[in-house]
């Protein structure tokens, strides 16, 4: 799933958001659709998704016309083509603080993230880990192949040491790639085309976002809402519900080891 398709699963619970096709081809900064019955600027500083075609994506919404006629603030390299699927947000929660929303909550919860970027050497049975990646690792793999797709098998003797993976048995031939499944907190996501890693729960991240979205709604208006209230606690209720007993998303126990030789 991409950064744009999870804004749009947290615009649709939480704003008034239209879905629609264009009837005719756009230009590069508008479409228009005019089965849009909304007043004139309804949607004014809001969120349009093109959810179709060659320009799938999010952008900020600078004006519209009770006609239907939607212009937005990037310049595309053509205009959308005729039956380009969309959907539209009012500006209540701006594309800007759904994206600001979603990346503290990635840069604030423990998830399961993998990195693969290192290589077996010959005879080598220690390695420094990858930047960013943390000592909390709960399963390494080893590729069976140095090109897609890898063949990726669960080694069974390893071991953190000091920051080091050991391979404290079964040395790995060389030239393969590692892979390393850890916990960690993921850096913000600068581009909305940006994929999030499969291994989030996806799930936990909506809700924890909208729950979020929320709190600084209040923050904001310092005005007393208790529908948005009620919203609230039901978002923080279906977040701690998606993290489980645990307080936090599954993550992946730590994978045992073969014959354990650490005792």
């Amino acid at each position: 799933m991409y950064v744009y398709e999870m804004l749009l699963k947290v615009a649709k619970m939480m704003m008034d958001v239209h879905e629609g096709s264009i009837p005719a081809a756009g230009t590069t900064t508008t479409i228009t659709d005019t089965k849009l019955k909304y007043p004139a600027d309804y949607f004014k500083d809001g969120t349009l998704w093109l959810t179709s075609g060659t320009y799938v994506g999010a952008y900020r919404v600078i004006g519209q016309t009770e006609g239907g006629l939607i212009t937005f603030d990037t310049t595309l390299a053509a205009g959308p083509a005729i039956n380009t699927t969309y959907a539209i947000a009012p500006s209540t929660f701006s594309l800007a603080d759904m994206k600001q929303a979603l990346n503290w909550v990635l840069e604030d919860s423990r998830y399961m993230l993998n990195d693969a970027t290192d290589v077996t050497l010959e005879n080598t049975e220690e390695y420094d880990l990858p930047t960013g990646v943390t000592h909390d690792v709960r399963r390494v793999e080893i590729a069976t192949s140095t090109s897609a797709p890898y063949g990726w098998y669960k080694h069974k003797a390893w071991e953190i040491v000091n920051g080091k993976l050991i391979f404290m048995r079964f040395i790995p031939n060389s030239g393969m790639p590692i892979r390393y499944h850890y916990v960690g907190n993921m850096e913000a996501l600068s581009a909305l085309t940006t994929e999030i890693p499969i291994t989030i729960d996806s799930n936990h991240l909506k809700w924890k976002t909208i729950a979020w979205l929320y709190r600084k709604y209040y923050d904001k208006t310092k005005e007393d809402h208790p529908e948005k209230t009620n919203l609230l606690t039901e978002a923080k209720m279906l977040a701690e519900m998606a993290a489980g007993s645990a307080g936090e998303p599954y993550l992946l126990p730590r994978d045992p080891i073969m014959g354990d030789v650490r005792a």
